[in-house]
């Protein structure tokens, strides 16, 4: 696996954990590790629970200010409208799997590492709402199982 794809941010700590790498898992779960010689030893796993990087804001911090692109100079290598991008990273629209294949294209990765950022957005977004959920009965349960 590449951890360097979107979302994973495989990076060593600082501060007194100097010694100490972390790594995000389907962007919900951080794990923490040390190196003693070349073994890596687990140090934590943890559930995420604050909200997830909206796709437009890694473009924004991952390519376009290390490239020291303008929207308009992105939008022109992506092929795509300066509106359409400048929405995305100012997060006022959601990532399209069209933008996706853009972005993947453009900068060696694949489109599914940014469609599954969105979606790990999306879904922490639908999991903040009150729904009014009525759970399954123990028979009904059973029913769908046979």
């Amino acid at each position: 696996m590449d951890m360097n794809q979107p979302g994973y941010r495989l990076h060593k700590l600082s501060g007194r954990d100097q010694e100490v790498w972390s790594v995000w898992v389907n962007g919900n779960w951080r794990i923490t590790f040390e190196f003693l010689g070349e073994d890596a030893y687990l140090i934590c796993i943890m559930k995420r629970k604050r909200k997830p990087t909206h796709p437009g804001r890694i473009i924004k911090e991952d390519i376009l200010k290390p490239l020291n692109l303008t929207v308009a100079e992105a939008a022109e290598n992506l092929g795509t409208t300066q509106e359409a991008l400048s929405e995305l990273i100012d997060e006022r629209s959601s990532l399209s799997p069209d933008m996706a294949v853009r972005i993947a294209r453009a900068t060696n990765t694949s489109p599914e590492s940014w469609m599954n950022v969105q979606q790990r957005l999306d879904l922490w977004e639908s999991e903040q709402k009150n729904f009014n959920i009525h759970p399954f009965t123990q028979s009904e349960r059973t029913a769908l199982r046979n």
